[in-house]
């Protein structure tokens, strides 16, 4: 097995895993949200070649007073948590 990142020409490789949300994102999606610096798409190949399985990984952040329910002291002098 071996992984590499998401390049125009592998958009098109066959994938399906049987959840339709994964198996949209792939063709429609996936490509562009890389392009766009949205997400990073890495992609599983088996020794022969075939596409096994990817992976996207995406950074944002948690508002941590929303999370709470509101400001609590001792929660976290960071408001604002970085997430991936």
């Amino acid at each position: 097995m071996r992984i590499t990142a998401l390049k125009p020409e592998l958009a098109s490789a066959g994938f399906h895993s049987g959840v339709a949300v994964l198996d949209n994102y792939w063709p429609h999606r996936a490509l562009r949200d890389a392009a766009r610096h949205l997400a990073a798409v890495f992609l599983l190949h088996t020794d022969t070649g075939d596409l096994a399985g990817f992976y996207s990984l995406s950074a944002g952040d948690l508002v941590l007073p929303d999370l709470l329910g509101g400001p609590r002291v001792g929660a976290s002098r960071y408001p604002v948590l970085p997430v991936v």
